[in-house]
């Protein structure tokens, strides 16, 4: 039977209905008085560099012109080249984000096809197409949305099956990655690690992860080198070396009142206030700041590695908090920028409902449908989570590589971000959540297991011919 050409499969009403909740929220957005309501604190740093990048060609520190260390270039040149290509200031830019938004409910309508079925990557899609916090990060001046699009064209070359030049899409996948790493370079570990997953199952499966490896470092090493010779700090970013620090061992220090701050860890902090309040030059862009916060950030939580252990866990299920007060702030009924998120590791939930809220309780109430809706979608992605599992054990004909595959990584981005987690880290994990959940429905509905002893794209790769 002739299959149908893609366009005619795509969810077009699942792909408007995602376009029309984005484009309301950005309408709300933009009636407020200015363009405030698209930044967060992180978002001033990229627009500033974007505009230097357009006014000036170098990618360096504001305002004191140092090379900037901490962060990466692709997001500050996404933010330029929108800037440049249409004159709208952000709005133009924001736009582009919806449109790259939307676009990766249709990549994850295609992961649902390669794993299950059409109808599953329709349910994937229209969830993605409404999970809240892919929705609210796409009209933030924020560089999930761009990341979390790379991404998902990267996995999709990297899964799919088609018979086509391996080594092609392989290399482009290792292209992609790499981009994506220069938006967010934290994915470093896992982009690291990608090609010494088999996730495709070739008789040339290490010739593919080398061809990864390549496109990737084709992409990176140039950063780096960039950064080596102008200031002798050959990393990627330096991001991780100033967490490490005053985020990591902090959170540990607020677990174990014994520990206390060393005078050099005394300094590096106080550097760090200084800086913000006297427009002083950026600490985050000197390397020898930042090997002095990696190198006590080190000793700090090497000294206690069980208690950094539990700290860490603990912190990082901020990542599932619903993003309720992203749609707030959005919508321009509150402000951020309270230091909610350290009162939550602190003292719990309520005493940061408090701290955000303040008297006005009323807004609480209009985040009971976003909790909601996203409550319900991490139940029903926990539920396929079971129902595969289940399916596995009983021997089932599934891609089981690749959907462990796509687990591996969902839990790389859960347990990632720890004392800074928040719920833009699980922006780059939504399509495997809508999978997920898609299982989830398909399982609660009982059809998965009809699913999996019929459909031709869940055979394992053995029956075509391919090594395990």
């Amino acid at each position: 039977m002739a299959t149908r050409p893609l366009f005619q499969q795509i969810p077009w009403c699942i792909l408007a209905l995602g376009l029309l909740l984005r484009l309301g929220l950005f309408a709300f957005a933009a009636a407020g008085s200015g363009t405030e309501r698209f930044f967060t604190p992180d978002s001033f740093g990229y627009h500033a560099l974007a505009k230097t990048l357009l006014s000036c060609g170098e990618f360096s520190g504001i305002p004191h012109g140092m090379p900037e260390l901490f962060r990466c270039p692709g997001y500050p040149a996404f933010i330029a080249l929108g800037l440049a290509a249409i004159r709208m200031d952000i709005y133009g830019v924001i736009l582009i984000q919806i449109l790259l938004d939307v676009a990766l409910c249709f990549l994850t309508f295609r992961l649902g096809i390669m794993l299950i079925s059409r109808k599953t990557g329709v349910a994937a899609s229209a969830i993605q197409a409404i999970f809240p916090c892919a929705v609210a990060a796409s009209v933030r001046l924020l560089s999930e949305t761009l990341f979390s699009f790379l991404f998902a064209l990267a996995l999709i070359l990297i899964l799919d099956r088609k018979k086509a030049s391996v080594s092609i899409k392989t290399f482009s996948a290792g292209l992609l990655l790499g981009l994506a790493c220069l938006v967010r370079p934290l994915a470093l570990p896992l982009i690291i690690l990608l090609p010494f997953f088999p996730a495709f199952r070739c008789r040339a499966r290490w010739r593919c992860g080398a061809f990864i490896a390549l496109g990737a470092a084709l992409v990176l090493i140039p950063w780096m080198a960039r950064n080596q010779i102008k200031t002798g700090y050959g990393q990627l970013s330096g991001v991780g070396d100033y967490n490490l620090l005053h985020y990591n061992a902090m959170a540990l220090a607020q677990i174990r009142k014994d520990i206390e701050l060393t005078p050099t860890w005394q300094k590096l902090v106080e550097t760090a206030e200084t800086s913000l309040k006297k427009s002083a030059p950026d600490p985050r862009n000197d390397p020898q700041y930042l090997r002095f916060c990696r190198q006590e950030g080190l000793n700090v939580i090497g000294s206690h590695p069980f208690a950094y252990a539990f700290a860490h866990l603990k912190t990082t299920l901020g990542v599932f908090l619903p993003p309720a007060t992203e749609f707030l702030e959005v919508l321009g009924i509150t402000t951020g920028n309270k230091g909610t998120l350290a009162v939550l590791q602190r003292e719990g939930v309520r005493a940061a409902i408090q701290r955000y809220f303040g008297r006005q309780t009323w807004p609480l109430f209009l985040s009971v449908p976003i909790i909601l809706l996203t409550l319900l979608i991490y139940c029903a992605s926990l539920a396929g989570l079971l129902s595969l599992s289940r399916l596995a054990i009983r021997k089932k004909r599934l891609r089981l590589a690749d959907w462990g595959f796509l687990v591996l990584i969902a839990l790389f981005f859960i347990l990632l971000p720890g004392p800074v987690a928040h719920a833009r880290f699980l922006v780059p994990i939504t399509p495997i959540l809508s999978l997920l959940g898609a299982a989830g429905a398909a399982a609660t509905a009982g059809r998965l297991d009809a699913r999996c002893t019929t459909h031709p794209s869940l055979i394992l790769p053995l029956a075509r011919g391919g090594s395990i």
